[in-house]
């Protein structure tokens, strides 16, 4: 059976961008180099993770050459595996392409990483703060990577077939309307006595990323602190809850 055709933007809504923000700002600190996804045009999908500076200065003078290394990772694109590659200037970068329902939909990037034996200036790699690893650590790293982007590659038309539960068991026509839907399952969780931590862990975003959502309700509704957005809203909860 052939594969149902899904554009990026509706695996990014499937997905959902900000759990793969999340994921990327997180990958990121863990080796210390820069990280941004793209479609498959090269155009970005999320914001990056601390751009290298230095590939910043260096695409001002030396774009075509980049732009090179990246139509060579993209011919093997297909084969599903990450690509280590060393530019010119001795940055090592990750390609990690990214498949959803067995086609490649977009790829992941890391890059502003020198191994302890690269020839760029000591002065430079301090200038810019460039990560330094070894070469296992890359390969651990570009395993890593591969073995994670992997778990995204879902059989779509086997899940579209499933009814979708609902996100909250409150009715959507007594919702505020100006609260989106991520932001109603902030306001469920914390009617439900759960903390910003534990509200992050459910709904896998980070804990900056709650606190962001706890602010947007605030200044939407007119109140002051999250308790404030508990006794607004937990009487509609109490009653929903009766009638189950």
């Amino acid at each position: 059976m052939k594969k149902e055709a899904i554009t990026t933007q509706q695996w990014l809504k499937f997905i959902d961008r900000e759990k793969l923000q999340t994921f990327q700002d997180l990958f990121s600190k863990s080796f210390g180099g820069s990280m941004a996804f793209f479609s498959l045009d090269d155009e970005p999908l999320t914001v990056w993770s601390r751009e290298s500076l230095f590939c910043r200065a260096l695409q001002k003078e030396t774009l075509s050459r980049c732009e090179e290394s990246a139509k060579t990772f993209k011919v093997s694109l297909s084969t599903g595996r990450v690509k280590v590659y060393v530019c010119p200037f001795g940055i090592t970068c990750l390609y990690c392409p990214v498949f959803f329902n067995g086609q490649p939909i977009a790829y992941a990037y890391c890059g502003g990483i020198i191994y302890p034996d690269s020839k760029l200036d000591k002065k430079l790699r301090l200038k810019y703060h460039l990560p330094v690893l070894n070469k296992n650590e890359v390969d651990n790293l570009a395993l890593l990577l591969e073995s994670a982007l992997n778990l995204l590659d879902a059989d779509y038309t086997s899940l579209a077939e499933r009814p979708s539960s609902p996100v909250s068991r409150f009715p959507h026509n007594q919702r505020d309307e100006r609260i989106s839907a991520r932001e109603w399952e902030i306001i469920e969780l914390l009617c439900h006595g759960l903390s910003n931590k534990q509200i992050a862990a459910r709904l896998f975003i980070s804990e900056t990323t709650v606190k962001t959502h706890v602010s947007n309700i605030l200044a939407k509704v007119g109140l002051h602190d999250r308790m404030q957005i508990i006794i607004h809203y937990y009487g509609r909860f109490e009653k929903s809850e009766d009638k189950h």
